[in-house]
């Protein structure tokens, strides 16, 4: 008996647990199903000054890159699911592609929903890089090919140098997994998700966005290195040649600026084109001297665009002597050295001789320096109706004399503090010894503290006057009392 109820307890055991076990898998392909649909919606808007594609050239000749500026779009997404359904996971992808179809399409949106029902709006944004193009892979759906076609289709003679725009249709994927049974705690998990593959429904949606193709702008020019020399040639006597050499290393081709200052204050003013020399761009200019007499004289150059100016650099001439030191020399490689510009330099800048006494040293005079005037036996004087200020150390400028207007004198007596005078104003007269006085036929009214308007006097009508005593009944001299109480005269 006992070997025959222990048998049975066990068939009856080993036969729970495969009912178990059959049951946990049927729970779980009921879990795995798809939910039935009532209805799903999908609505995709640009939105107003955010529907941009910029596109822009790299090297000038064709347009072939989309920037990163991002666009912004208003998405609808609605799902309702008949019970026991849920929306598991949702998503939107770009190009037009049908549930498990839509593996290959960027993603735009993702969000793990968990609900029975879905309803959500929300704005999203998606950057313009992101849209796929052949030359990086397989381009889904191929909106990036046909924007950079649409581009290149105007191009100029001479590359992507002219800014056009267009418009461009294209589509969305709203795609939706949807289960049964419970929906399980959701997982905070929002943004792109690049392994998403489309769910079980499918919503499509166009949206129109402008695609602008910016015109090529080359990058700005730079200065590398600048060679700036004067030098003399080797020669005996006179005349005597020399020679100003100025070299630029800049990064691109372009045009370069630059001024020849001299000492003296005399300038000219130098263009040139720098153009591809070997791995490099370079732009050269020489101006060839030949002197007759000795000359001492100093040269800089300074460009226009690019801040640089060089040192100050000698040219000695001496006439029935072999030059000192002939040959190129005073070479600079730097673009931006810390001395000062030419404009820096004062007007007028005089240093006089004093003559020299035997065994006594002369202490040198002192700078003068002269603005908008002229310096004579080391002072500065003015032109006509202008005045000398001094802004400095032996530093004046001349400046127009301006007169103050004098103010009225009031007399006054010594110890006694004299207020001043109230201003009086007087509209429509004249004011006379702080008094304002009208003109005949008006009458002076006060309209505020010291300020008085003339008034014309109303004119006695005797004509009127009679119509009005009969009409009224009122005798003559209390018609003329009332009259002259309100300011009337005859």
């Amino acid at each position: 008996m006992t070997l025959l109820f222990k048998n049975n307890t066990i068939k009856i055991l080993h036969r729970l647990s495969i009912a178990i076990l059959m049951t946990g898998t049927l729970a779980n392909n009921v879990a795995a199903e798809d939910a039935k649909i009532k209805s799903a919606s999908f609505s995709l808007k640009p939105v107003y000054k955010a529907d941009e594609i910029l596109v822009t050239s790299s090297d000038g000749k064709k347009w072939d890159a989309i920037d990163a500026k991002a666009l912004k779009l208003s998405a609808t997404m609605k799902v309702d699911t008949k019970h026991p359904g849920y929306v598991d996971k949702v998503g939107i992808l770009l190009g037009n592609c049908n549930n498990t179809g839509c593996a290959n399409n960027p993603v735009m949106y993702f969000t793990k929903v968990s609900q029975r029902d879905y309803n959500f709006h929300k704005i999203i944004t998606y950057p313009g890089n992101k849209i796929p193009l052949s030359k990086t892979g397989i381009a889904v759906p191929g909106y990036g090919d046909e924007i950079l076609n649409g581009c290149n289709s105007k191009l100029q003679s001479n590359g992507a140098t002219k800014s056009h725009s267009f418009k461009k249709l294209m589509t969305a994927s709203f795609s939706a997994n949807t289960r049964k049974g419970k929906p399980p705690i959701p997982e905070v998990q929002q943004g792109g998700n690049p392994d998403y593959n489309g769910g079980d429904v499918t919503r499509q949606s166009q949206f129109a966005v402008k695609v602008i193709c910016k015109a090529y702008v080359p990058p700005p020019m730079k200065l590398n290195s600048v060679y700036f020399v004067v030098y003399k040639h080797q020669a005996k006597g006179c005349p005597q040649k020399a020679t100003i050499d100025v070299q630029f290393k800049t990064s691109r081709a372009g045009v370069i600026e630059f001024n020849l200052y001299r000492d003296d204050g005399n300038f000219q003013k130098v263009t040139l084109n720098a153009k591809k020399d070997g791995e490099f761009f370079r732009a050269k200019w020489e101006k060839n001297y030949t002197f007759n007499k000795s000359v001492n004289r100093k040269y800089m150059i300074a460009t226009l665009k690019h801040k640089y100016s060089s040192k100050w650099k000698s040219m000695v001439v001496k006439c029935g002597v072999q030059n000192d030191n002939p040959g190129p020399g005073g070479k600079t490689n730097d673009p931006h050295p810390t001395h000062g510009k030419p404009d820096d330099r004062p007007d007028a800048v005089v240093t006089p001789k004093r003559p020299k006494k035997p065994g006594i040293k002369v202490a040198p005079l002192p700078k003068l320096v002269c603005l908008g005037g002229k310096i004579s036996k080391n002072k500065c004087f003015c032109p006509a109706r202008k005045k000398k200020m001094k802004f400095g150390k032996n530093k004046y400028r001349c400046l127009n004399n301006v007169l103050k207007p004098k103010s009225p004198k009031r007399p006054f007596k010594p110890g006694i503090k004299v207020a001043p005078l109230p201003k009086i104003v007087c509209l429509g007269g004249k004011v006379s010894r702080n008094k304002c006085f009208c003109p005949s036929g008006f009458k002076k009214k006060v309209i505020g503290k010291h300020a008085y308007r003339c008034i014309k006097r109303a004119s006695f009508n005797k004509r009127k006057n009679k119509k009005i005593l009969r009409k009224n009944n009122v005798s003559k001299h209390v018609f003329a009392k009332k009259l002259k109480m309100k300011g009337f005269r005859k």
